[in-house]
């Protein structure tokens, strides 16, 4: 038998067949159609010709799933062919882009819990513009717990693929900082993108996070630079309940049809939707009330507010033409608010390109 192997998959089967508690009598051939399976069209994006890596894992409900990350390259798009888990069963997905000696990894993109249904095709993006700080439930979170402590644990590089959060590992320390504020009150800052802080206060007060990020311009040409802050209230947790819980946020989304370059035509109208709400996942999660979006052509020297129209609660759509000179960025500037002391204010420089 001859076997032909290629280091980047043009397809890709990710095929799941149980036998739960028993050892088959019959032929393990496993052969679904294609109606027994779901169809995933994921799409990579990138400015350059990258080496990756990546894997989609199943984890079963009665332990964890196992693998490892093959060689992938981006940009580009790939067909990809998913069974459908049983149960409390789903597949995780994480793609990322290698340092230049391939010894460690530059940017990591990580899904959330993933399920699918058969004969669906799903559509995923990775590293797709606007790449910006936004919690998921790849990495834990902020949380406070029973002994008022909070601890917080941010993902600085996420890319607009839903339900992803993302890292830069090899230099987050050397590229983020983040501080913790209570009222004006600086508490705690650190180097990178993690921390905590023991004997906060009992009493229910305003409390602000602050992420500073940035990148090497000539490695990365979107989402150089990002600044963010989230304004939440916090008080002691019932002793009788859990032991910690995740403090709600509110989070930014961005929705912009780029090329895989991450880039717009130049001197057009386009289309920036902005959507914000706390973390999905959490119980009673709120959507935000109000928002505010302006734009920048200088690497955020200058801003100008742009109008927009709202869509649905906590989601929005602005619409603008934008210079007539390729080879220039687009930068946002976003404020959303809810009740409750709930706020966050963002800035991405370069947030998606002109072309």
């Amino acid at each position: 038998m001859t076997v032909t192997q290629r280091k980047f998959a043009r397809y890709v089967y990710d095929l799941v067949d149980r036998h739960d508690g028993v050892v088959p009598d019959r032929s393990l051939e496993f052969a679904p159609s294609e109606r027994q399976l779901a169809k995933v069209n994921n799409t990579f994006y990138g400015h350059q010709d990258v080496l990756g890596g990546g894997y989609r894992y199943d984890i079963p409900d009665y332990g964890p799933g196992l693998g490892f990350e093959e060689y992938e390259k981006f940009p580009g798009t790939r067909e990809e062919w998913v069974t459908p888990l049983p149960g409390a069963s789903f597949w995780y997905e994480n793609h990322s882009v290698l340092s230049a000696d391939e010894s460690g990894t530059a940017q990591e993109m990580r899904s959330g819990d993933l399920d699918y249904t058969a004969g669906r095709t799903y559509p995923a993006e990775w590293f797709a513009p606007v790449t910006r700080p936004r919690l998921g439930t790849g990495y834990w979170g902020p949380f406070r717990s029973v002994y008022n402590d909070i601890q917080f644990n941010f993902t600085p590089w996420t890319d607009s693929g839903a339900g992803h959060s993302g890292a830069m590992p090899d230099d987050e320390y050397d590229t983020t900082t983040t501080a913790f504020y209570q009222g004006d009150k600086l508490i705690k800052k650190v180097a990178g993108r993690a921390g905590f802080a023991w004997d906060v206060s009992a009493e229910k007060l305003p409390y602000r996070f602050v992420l500073d990020s940035a990148r090497d311009t000539d490695k990365w040409r979107t989402s150089t630079r990002t600044h963010t802050e989230w304004n939440f209230v916090s008080g002691a947790m019932d002793e009788n309940g859990p032991f910690q819980a995740d403090i709600p946020m509110l989070q930014l989304d961005y929705r912009v049809s780029t090329d895989l370059a991450g880039d717009v035509k130049a001197g057009q109208w386009t289309e920036v939707g902005l959507s914000s709400g706390t973390q999905e996942w959490l119980e009673g999660a709120v959507k935000a009330t109000g928002a505010s979006l302006s734009v920048s052509y200088d690497d955020g020297e200058s801003w100008e507010a742009v109008q927009l129209r709202k869509d649905a609660a906590g989601s929005w759509t602005a619409r603008f033409k934008t210079p007539k000179k390729a080879g220039s960025f687009v930068s946002l500037k976003a404020h959303a608010e809810a009740a409750d002391g709930l706020g966050i204010d963002q800035e991405i420089v370069r947030a998606f390109g002109l072309k």
